[in-house]
């Protein structure tokens, strides 16, 4: 035996005394050899012993099988049962942005084109989770345009002694920004042999919080010239009075305003019950 790796030499001696052949063994039978193909040196080891790849498992005559086996079958289910879970998870998120228009397949006559990214998962703070897209070579490639989100600073120079607050959240605020059909190429992703893109802003874009602030700022203009005291982060926005009465006030009419505009409310992630102590951002 000329591979001097002691992880395969110690499986070499430990088949040795054994006699062995190539058996098919469909599905969850397929554990130890599902475990052996994961190391290259075993795989390679096995196809020079057996002549078969290791795609078909190896059936062991011996008293130690069971024992050898036995780790390797406990580490094949653990694996295909978070495998199963994420790919179902995926799956879900997918439906759900089918659903709300969020995404569109892409012809097949038009999948080899377009700019594909890495698609992945993220924990939210309620335990959700939220599609990202690694636009990170994208990014790269677009025009950086000066922008500043608002800070505490500039938070705390907006408090009265005495307010009252109400905080929202909006529900799927990207998702109000349309991508123009030109632009959504760029945004593409695969998973399971299907082709997507988005038809709205999507979470890792660099311009994404730029441009969202922008288009949230001009419906609250009118608003803003009316009195109210509206200060907004992307998707969460704190508003303030002086009184729990004229912001009740305030609290009616920016609802009002934001059902005729279409946008939704994120109501378990909201506060609008006045308070004059409230967490904004924590």
């Amino acid at each position: 035996m000329k591979d001097t790796n002691a992880w395969i030499t110690r499986w070499y001696l430990a088949l040795q005394p054994f006699k062995f052949q190539v058996v098919h063994r469909p599905g969850a039978q397929m554990a130890v050899a599902d475990f052996l193909s994961r190391r290259r040196g075993v795989r390679d080891l096995a196809t020079s012993m057996t002549g078969e790849r290791i795609g078909r498992q190896v059936r062991l005559n011996g008293p130690n099988a069971q024992i050898m086996c036995r780790s390797a079958i406990t580490h094949w289910k653990k694996h295909t049962l978070e495998v199963g879970k994420r790919y179902s998870k995926f799956w879900e998120k997918i439906a759900k942005l089918l659903h709300k228009g969020a995404i569109e397949q892409v012809h097949p006559s038009l999948s080899e084109s377009g700019f594909y990214s890495r698609c992945f998962l993220v924990p939210k703070k309620d335990g959700a989770l939220r599609p990202i897209l690694d636009l990170r070579h994208l990014n790269k490639a677009l025009m950086r345009r000066p922008f500043k989100m608002i800070t505490t600073r500039q938070i705390l120079a907006q408090i009265r002694p005495g307010d009252w607050f109400i905080s929202l959240d909006l529900k799927d605020a990207y998702f109000q920004i349309q991508i123009t059909p030109r632009h959504r190429p760029f945004l593409r992703f695969a998973f399971d042999g299907r082709e997507y893109q988005y038809t709205v802003l999507p979470f890792g874009l660099s311009l994404a919080p730029r441009a969202f602030t922008k288009c949230m700022d001009t419906p609250l203009a009118p608003l803003r010239r009316r009195g109210m005291r509206i200060l907004n982060y992307l998707d969460d926005w704190l508003i303030q009075a002086q009184s729990e009465t004229e912001l009740v006030s305030h609290r009616t009419a920016l609802l009002s305003h934001l059902e005729n505009l279409g946008l939704s409310v994120n109501w378990t992630k909201s506060s609008l019950s006045p308070r004059q102590s409230i967490s904004f951002l924590g």
